[in-house]
């Protein structure tokens, strides 16, 4: 029926409807369908799909069984009719959370406008405690934050989270959030969260679920960068295949101790060039040597060699994503794990260690406990998805009380099931073939128009 409405009407529709405060109700049989009420989240929720933004919309609905009738009124225009909004990018202390805000922002195509962010040592503070404040705000050296408020804001990383909900409450609820990663803060807190399996959210209506972290890699723009032919002309001398190892630093739970010599003399017998580069921010607490290049390798086509004379100032790390054939990335860092992924190429993920795993025992330990878990059954003898422990551990996620530490194991095995990555060093390894279309950007940006197109109280 609501297909219907919504396929006639050509500018908008209205709608009343008796619901009930009840938020489960059996249905009736067909004889009393006419007394099927449902909650007014459940009508918005159908209209919102009936509609998908071709038709402005207006819903009211009341209490049927209510002693007193009080309308509750949700209007959304269409896409056509919803002006561009005003957009905020909070950017902070880490450059990958930056990066992938940013690559959002300019992938939607509206303005935008940043906010630079520093903080002081109240950052550290739950932000369930801090909520809505600018409490771990250091004002002196952060952009002024003041009306007019933006429209959306969108935000990454656990500092920004108190500041984003402290724009929403002096935007009167209007401004809509929406946050990247995992916000350390209640779910409900945000319009969209826009994560990743290494987070562990659990699945809610406002939680997009990507494969990969968000990013702008188009190896035909770093090709067009001015950066790419001084380090073609430099590597041009090595033969090929190109194979790229991308080291990163310590990230908790890993912990990258290992300099790129040590990595590429583990099996440097597959490839014919090896270069390290080290792209992370992050230190290490074994610091990288400085990656140096020979202009021949040093004995036969299948010996590692790396590339000659001393590194330019600026980083290579970008030009050598577009030269690679094949990269071995540490699995460290899901940002390098995702750009090397975006290339087309061939990745191998090498393990590093998690800090954890230096006790004796402890690596059987947390394999063995997972395998156990993974093994029950239910009573119809089907795998058990999920038991009281998990769903009473998902309610303390979703209120903000608790955050699932980084599980990069299940992001490289995601990588690995999609078909975008192998774990391990494998010499026959060939150009990955996804399963699917790799979308997430895309679908990052139709959920955040949706956002703004979505159903919002009437004043």
């Amino acid at each position: 029926m609501l297909d219907e409405i919504f396929a006639r009407a050509d500018k908008a529709v209205a709608i009343r409807v008796a619901a009930t405060a009840a938020q489960t109700v059996e249905v009736p049989s067909l004889d009393d369908a006419f007394l099927c009420l449902r909650p007014a989240s459940w009508w918005r929720e159908r209209i919102t799909h009936a509609a998908r933004g071709r038709v402005a919309w207006h819903l009211e609905t009341f209490i049927a069984d209510a002693p007193t009738r009080s309308f509750e009124t949700l209007e959304a225009k269409s896409n056509a009719q919803a002006s561009e909004p005003s957009v905020w990018v909070l950017l902070g202390v880490k450059g990958g959370d930056n990066a992938q805000a940013l690559d959002l922002a300019k992938t939607v195509g509206w303005r935008y406008e940043t906010r630079q962010l520093r903080f002081n040592p109240l950052h550290a503070l739950p932000n369930v405690l801090l909520g809505g404040s600018l409490a771990n705000l250091d004002r002196e050296r952060s952009a002024p934050l003041g009306p007019p408020w933006p429209d959306l804001v969108i935000s990454a990383g656990k500092r920004s989270v108190p500041v984003a909900r402290w724009i929403h409450e002096q935007s009167g609820g209007r401004a809509r959030l929406v946050h990247i990663g995992r916000p350390w803060a209640p779910l409900a807190w945000f319009d969209l969260i826009i994560t990743t399996p290494q987070y562990g959210l659990p699945a809610r209506p406002n939680v997009l679920h990507n494969t990969l972290p968000l990013h702008s890699v188009d190896v035909r723009q770093l090709m067009a960068a001015p950066d790419f032919d001084p380090w073609k002309q430099r590597t041009a001398a090595l033969p090929r295949p190109y194979t790229v190892l991308l080291v990163g630093g310590d990230s908790p739970p890993m912990c990258s101790t290992l300099p790129p010599r040590r990595v590429s003399a583990r099996k440097p017998r597959p490839w014919s060039a090896a270069t390290a580069v080290r792209s992370s921010l992050r230190p290490a607490r074994a610091p990288a040597q400085k990656p140096r290049m020979r202009s021949r390798p040093r004995s036969t086509a299948r010996t590692t060699s790396t590339v000659s004379a001393k590194v330019p100032p600026k980083n290579p790390y970008r030009s050598f994503l577009a030269l690679a054939d094949r990269f071995i990335v540490t699995g460290d860092s899901a940002s390098m794990l995702a750009e090397a992924c975006a290339t087309g190429h061939p990745v191998s993920i090498y393990p590093v260690p998690r800090r954890l795993e230096s006790l004796p025992g402890s690596k059987l330990l947390r394999d063995g406990l997972w395998q156990w878990r993974a093994s029950r059954t239910s009573y119809r003898g089907t795998p058990k998805q999920q038991d009281r422990f998990a769903r009473f551990y998902d309610g303390l996620v979703v209120a903000g009380l608790i955050t699932p530490a980084r599980d990069l194991g299940a992001y490289h095995e995601r990588l690995r099931a999609e078909g975008l990555a192998t774990i391990g060093l494998d010499k026959n390894a060939t150009a990955p073939r996804p399963r699917r279309r790799m979308d997430d950007m895309e679908r990052a940006v139709e959920r955040v128009r949706r956002v703004w197109t979505a159903a919002r109280p009437v004043a």
